[in-house]
């Protein structure tokens, strides 16, 4: 068996996977998992599925971009050998350079100046190395903070418009309200889209619910080069 995996960066969803078709097997194994309580699921109850999400696709050999590192630990673990073409799975972003970028932005709530906390700091830090992240952030833990700071590190030194997707209409009006109060212009940076609201801007930042954009077309998007889903 050839031991040997290549991974190739298909577009900025998959990567696609060259490897022998054992090894195929093998991570396609790695990479299924049975879904939490999925003996109660009607589909498993009526014998329609086996209670498995596979995140590796054997018929097209691709697998979601953001779970490159996985198969890195993959290989250490087999002492496989990987070749990555074209595809950069970290970024430098130095903890100076986040409290530089911090300190130049001048934060404040309710008019009075604050300081960044280090779960914050390090969230922000960790999404800035890794581009694709999935973070846990519990209640009353500043999380509109850390997407402000995400947001405008990436729109103001990659000029990339952002869109951040809420669940409702009440947090689409509290984040742009957080934006206000933490310094920045968001009747200059920000749209916010829901029900009556025009979903066409030339705003730097949208806020909206998924409800108002999730059928719009696909050129809708094209000029969207961040996003965060809050609350998934």
């Amino acid at each position: 068996m050839d031991n040997n995996i290549l991974i190739k960066k298909h577009n900025e969803v998959y990567a696609k996977i060259e490897c022998d078709k054992s090894l195929a097997k093998e991570l396609s194994e790695y990479f299924t998992f049975f879904v939490p309580g999925y003996q109660f699921v009607p589909a498993y109850r009526n014998r329609i599925w086996d209670g498995k999400i596979r995140l590796y696709n054997l018929q097209t050999s691709q697998l979601y971009l953001g779970l490159v590192p996985y198969i890195k630990l993959f290989c250490e673990e087999r002492n496989y050998t990987v070749e990555l073409n074209n595809i950069d799975i970290e970024d430098e972003f130095s903890v100076y350079h986040a409290n530089k970028f911090i300190g130049s932005l001048n934060i404040h709530a309710n008019g009075v100046p604050i300081k960044v906390r280090e779960h914050q700091l390090d969230a922000f830090i960790h999404v800035m190395q890794s581009r694709r992240a999935l973070l846990l952030s519990p209640t009353a833990s500043g999380k509109s903070l850390i997407i402000y700071l995400i947001f405008r590190q990436l729109f103001e030194y990659q000029n990339l418009k952002g869109l951040i997707i809420v669940p409702t209409t009440s947090l689409v009006e509290q984040l742009y309200k957080d934006f206000k109060d933490y310094g920045w212009n968001p009747d200059k940076n920000v749209h916010r889209i829901y029900q009556g609201h025009d979903k066409e801007t030339n705003k730097g930042v949208i806020i909206s619910t998924w409800q108002s954009i999730y059928n719009l077309p696909k050129k809708w998007f094209k000029d969207i080069g961040m996003v965060i889903g809050d609350e998934c």
